[in-house]
């Protein structure tokens, strides 16, 4: 379950904690179709308005997807240049998406990604259709005090029957305003 809690502190916009206020600011974010057969396109866009960081994303697959698996990880560097892989994981992306997971945390980030998608989003994923996420953020009191101010690092995978069709890599910022 504390792995996926950290998944949600990757997009966790902006936070109240006992150490003063806690921003998390992208920094860049690469999109990699890896199989065109598969995807027609996808992009990932951010900007900032009031001290938060906004995602918008959309992409569209040539063919149907009837099952997909996800791996990412979140990765710290502290100021001092120590790192720690905070969380590594795998799932499969049509059970996430189906609530098929009993963690809490797990179906609070699908019940944010379903909230800012522009259709619910289900398996099997359509052929030649917009998949639209606007605006999107997560609750600001889901960062955990303990995570220090650092850069992250997520890469996020995604597959067909062990073939990468898709990868993104997100970069951010966490620090605190007192």
């Amino acid at each position: 379950m504390a792995c996926y809690k950290s998944i949600c502190l990757l997009l966790i916009l902006t936070c109240q904690n006992a150490n003063g206020a806690t921003h998390l600011k992208f920094t860049k974010i690469d999109t990699k179709i890896v199989a065109s057969d598969i995807v027609n396109q996808a992009q990932i866009r951010f900007y900032e308005h009031n001290n938060r960081s906004y995602l918008n994303a959309f992409g569209s697959l040539k063919r149907f997807v009837h099952s997909f698996e996800i791996k990412s990880s979140v990765n710290l560097r502290e100021k001092n240049n120590r790192t720690m892989q905070l969380i590594k994981v795998t799932l499969d992306g049509c059970k996430f998406l189906g609530g098929g997971y009993k963690s809490k945390v797990i179906n609070l980030f699908l019940k944010i990604v379903q909230e800012h998608a522009a259709t619910k989003l289900i398996c099997p994923l359509q052929a030649n259709f917009n998949y639209t996420l606007s605006e999107w953020n997560l609750d600001e009191n889901l960062i955990p005090a303990f995570i220090p101010d650092c850069d992250i690092t997520a890469p996020i995978e995604v597959f067909i029957k062990r073939r990468k069709f898709l990868s993104l890599l997100f970069f951010a910022k966490i620090y605190r305003v007192d």
